[in-house]
């Protein structure tokens, strides 16, 4: 029985073993911190990382956007964009803005939001103003320098209605013109 008493032993361990664990996991913790910050500082940063921004509750923000959802699908109104992208010129948005029975929304203001996918935190916005001949369709320049998949925000209102819809366009820049003839060498 004296063999029990003899095994165990009487001395402590030094003071570096008994705080190696503890510094081990402060030294995890303080690792997993700093990979936190740095990437929420390269994502703060990148113009293609976005967040929408919500004022309030977000889950109120949800149900209004599914109110408008609905109230869109009553309205039964049609939105068809196009972008003419003329070449050398500063690209216009054109909206035909038709109502369930296919005749011309008048008279509605339009506002439009377009961001390229690529670069979501660059939001371009625009007033499309109403065609004199074309009723029914609104015009406004945007500044589109990027190729690629964009998305489109429309916002109408008209005789104290609204009416939303989002779009996506694929757009490809047009080649450059010409500007005189080709030089020929010999």
């Amino acid at each position: 029985m004296n063999r029990i008493h003899e095994s165990t032993p009487d001395r402590r361990r030094p003071l570096l073993q008994r705080l190696l664990w503890p510094w081990g996991l402060v030294c995890m913790v303080g690792a997993v911190v700093c990979v936190d910050v740095t990437m929420l500082v390269l994502a703060s940063g990148d113009p293609s990382f976005a967040v929408a921004k919500v004022d309030g509750d977000p889950s109120e923000a949800w149900n209004a956007r599914r109110r408008q959802e609905a109230r869109n699908d009553a309205l039964g109104w049609d939105a068809r964009l196009d972008v003419d992208l003329p070449a050398g010129k500063t690209p216009v948005a054109v909206l035909r803005l038709r109502d369930a029975d296919g005749n011309p929304v008048t008279d509605a203001t339009v506002s439009l939001t377009a961001f390229h996918h690529a670069r979501a935190a660059d939001r371009l916005k625009t007033v499309l103003v109403a065609d004199a001949d074309a009723p029914g369709t609104y015009r406004g320049s945007i500044r589109i320098a990027r190729e690629g998949r964009w998305a489109f925000e429309i916002d109408c209102a008209a005789d104290a209605e609204r009416f939303t819809s989002e779009q996506e366009r694929f757009i490809l820049l047009p080649m450059a013109e010409p500007t005189g003839a080709p030089e020929v060498t010999e």
